[in-house]
């Protein structure tokens, strides 16, 4: 228990120091197995367990869906569909930013993609219509959370991969808690900001272009469609369903919408390698931190720890998220779940607390964290895209907070927002 201590206690110095998380999860793992007297053996047999799934296929698939569907040009397309339905409004560039970010998020599973996507079209034209700048920027990096919440959630994959959860029942888990992020974000404009004199921007769009607005923009949306319902139906499994986007995305470009180049296609390949990569490496980083918990019975002591103070497990699930909240204010989100995510999901399960509630609840606690300073990953692409200063878009994002810490809160005391489509799925 002191090596383990020990061990955890270097690994966020030397993160502190900056010392890249890939590189001090393995000399920590080497550290707890010397002080530990395991063969260095075991070294290289915990690097190959932490990637040794058939579901983590799913991950390259989506990060080349992702890829393929920006570079085929279907960002304006979501946003005239997203007029259809509020830009009528007062503040509507407001409102189309927050929804196109829900249909944006069907597409690509990633916060960060949706902000650089979305916010080179939105801030420039929020900007041309009144709104100060830096709020258009915040608005594009608050609404950027749905990306990773809402299925095809990269995230999500990773949990199911690091927990042995059902991945398939966890994209079905999220669902609901990224509708609501949206839902309340709008609302947020709605109560809050349309006290501060947001301009009179309606988007009307045409009767007579209504269907071609429809038209070029619902085989996109097809998308998310096919991955949920494939999966819901047991068509084909998450990975497959990953498959089977790519090739959906190369229909779209190469014969339908017809703007992917060969030099699309090398671009979208090499950045999959790279990003894929990446995470490869996280995770085959964090098969370490999987094998000490299996060593040293971590999850089963600390549960016996928590029991020795309380029984109740509100307490325990918002020990849980309030870790993941904690974590997501200084690491990124991929980072804080691979380390945690092993330890915990253990735990709340041994109190009755279900497993796609549970990762719900993180999952949305760790997207939020892409938006809480002073890390905030999306808040810094916001800044970079559009051109403003960090801290000017800090006074627009507390409202956005409250709101979507509402969303995890009702994660936690509201069950069936998150159980209801896996129980449908026949994932419970």
């Amino acid at each position: 228990m002191i090596a383990t201590v020990i061990v955890f206690i270097f690994l966020l110095l030397i993160m502190l120091l900056g010392v890249p998380v890939v590189v001090s999860l393995g000399i920590t793992g080497i550290l707890f197995v010397l002080l530990s007297n395991y063969s260095l053996q075991s070294i290289p047999s915990a690097y190959y367990e932490g990637i040794n799934s058939f579901v983590q296929l799913a991950v390259p698939f989506f990060v080349l869906t992702g890829e393929l569907m920006s570079r085929a040009k279907l960002t304006e397309k979501l946003v005239d569909f997203a007029k259809l339905f509020v830009g009528r409004f007062r503040g509507g560039l407001a409102y189309i930013n927050i929804f196109a970010s829900m249909l944006f998020a069907g597409l690509t599973g990633a916060g960060v993609s949706d902000v650089s996507a979305l916010g080179t079209i939105l801030i420039p034209a929020m900007e041309k219509e009144g709104y100060d700048r830096s709020y258009a920027a915040l608005i594009t990096a608050v609404s950027s959370i749905i990306g990773p919440t809402i299925p095809p959630s990269i995230i999500a994959v990773i949990y199911g991969a690091v927990t042995g959860t059902s991945i398939g029942g966890m994209l079905m888990a999220i669902i609901v808690p990224g509708i609501l992020i949206g839902i309340f974000q709008m609302i947020t404009v709605k109560l809050y900001f349309n006290k501060h004199n947001l301009p009179d921007d309606r988007q009307f769009v045409e009767r007579k272009e209504i269907p071609v607005v429809i038209r070029k923009s619902i085989l996109a949306l097809f998308l998310p469609i096919i991955i949920i319902f494939g999966i819901l139906g047991g068509i084909f499994t998450p990975t497959e369903a990953a498959a089977v986007s790519v090739f959906y995305a190369l229909f779209l470009g190469l014969i339908i919408y017809k703007n992917l180049t060969s030099k699309d296609l090398y671009d979208s390949l090499i950045s999959t390698v790279k990003i894929s990569a990446s995470m490869y490496m996280l995770m085959a980083a964090g098969g370490i931190i999987t094998w000490v918990m299996a060593r040293t019975a971590i999850p089963t002591k600390l549960a016996n720890l928590i029991v020795s103070y309380t029984d109740n497990c509100l307490i325990v699930f918002f020990i849980g998220i309030g870790l993941a909240l904690f974590l997501g204010l200084f690491m990124d989100n991929g980072v804080a779940l691979i380390l945690i995510a092993p330890v915990l999901t253990p735990l709340v399960k041994s109190y009755g607390i279900p497993e796609f509630q549970f990762g719900a609840a993180m999952i949305v606690a760790l997207n939020i964290g892409l938006i809480t300073p002073p890390f905030g990953m999306c808040l810094f692409a916001a800044s970079s895209v559009g051109n403003v200063k960090y801290e000017s878009m800090l006074k627009y994002l507390w409202p956005f907070l409250i709101c979507s810490l509402l969303v995890l809160i009702l994660c936690v005391f509201v069950p069936e927002l998150t159980l209801f489509l896996p129980r449908l799925g026949g994932f419970m």
